[in-house]
């Protein structure tokens, strides 16, 4: 697949964003990570993908011409709705075991929500490779480290 190149419309978003497309929820830093990222997914050519910033605004990157707009239907997203839309797209035993408790999660600000979320999707990602030494050893095998086959090609 050629490489994605995104485009913005009217503004920038404020990153880290958030990109669900289909069950899976995308974190990128930059916009190169957010195009190599999507690059290794099937995306329709006609598909509107959900994407929210660091601010918690809303945004659509429209796949037909992978331009990232501002979204006028969903301005912004509350941190409760973030909460569950990371529940939701995370597996079940990797959410329960990364989020620990709502209500400490209710207590921050929008933006660390979202870093928050980044951080727990990267960490998944990217297992403790100290443990992954230790485990291969002797031939266990890693705690949440085996993920479904999805549209973005597992990792």
């Amino acid at each position: 697949m050629g490489e994605l190149r995104i485009e913005y419309v009217f503004r920038r978003p404020r990153y880290p964003l958030l990109c669900v497309v289909g069950d899976v929820l995308i974190a990128a830093r930059t916009r190169q990570q957010l195009q190599r990222r999507l690059g290794r997914c099937v995306l329709s050519p006609n598909e509107t993908l959900s994407v929210i910033d660091a601010s918690g605004e809303g945004w659509a990157l429209h796949t037909d011409c992978m331009a990232l707009s501002p979204m006028m239907m969903m301005k912004w997203w509350t941190k409760a709705e973030l909460i569950e839309l990371y529940q939701q797209t995370v597996a079940g035993a990797q959410a329960e075991t990364a989020s620990g408790d709502d209500k400490s999660w209710l207590k921050l600000r929008v933006d660390e929500v979202v870093g928050m979320i980044v951080a727990l999707i990267e960490r998944v990602r990217t297992p403790n490779p100290r443990l992954q030494r230790s485990t291969a050893a002797d031939g266990s095998a890693l705690r949440g480290s085996t993920r479904a086959t999805n549209r973005c090609g597992g990792r």
